[in-house]
């Protein structure tokens, strides 16, 4: 097992960096941490996609996503894609707002169902293929939420 952050980024090992990371323990039940990693030299700032694909009851209603930056709990702004039911699952793509993700590193942000959400029906676009969202349970680890 690779030690070095760096080496693992290079071999774009997310679940492995992911697992290491620290994403706090606050509320494990109801939300969990999306990682954004940028595959660039250059900082990165627009709309990060997160992918949705998870187990869903019949009947259940969808409640509110707010996404908020780790480290500086500032929310963001968020929206979602209208909801697809098939099969006992739930699919939609969740975008969300990121400011300044390092050059080649990553930065964390936790997403969590409340009540109320200033997210609505999707008006956010990705504006660039160069992050990648990873979702992780929220756990402790030896990696910093934001690298480099």
């Amino acid at each position: 097992m690779h030690s070095d952050p760096a080496q693992l980024f290079a071999e774009h090992r997310w679940d492995e960096i992911a697992s290491r990371i620290d994403t706090g323990t606050t509320n494990p039940d109801s939300s969990r941490a999306l990682i954004v990693f940028n595959t660039t030299s250059e900082p990165l700032s627009g709309i990060a996609v997160f992918h949705v694909d998870m187990p869903w009851r019949d009947g259940r209603e969808l409640q509110g996503i707010q996404v908020s930056h780790l480290l500086s709990q500032r929310v963001c702004i968020s929206s979602i894609s209208e909801p697809i039911f098939s099969g006992g699952r739930i699919m939609f793509d969740l975008c969300f707002e990121v400011v300044d993700i390092p050059a080649l590193g990553w930065d964390t942000y936790i997403a969590e169902y409340v009540e109320t959400a200033t997210n609505k029906l999707s008006t956010l676009h990705p504006n660039t293929v160069d992050l990648v969202v990873h979702e992780t349970p929220r756990h402790t680890g030896s990696l910093s939420p934001k690298y480099p």
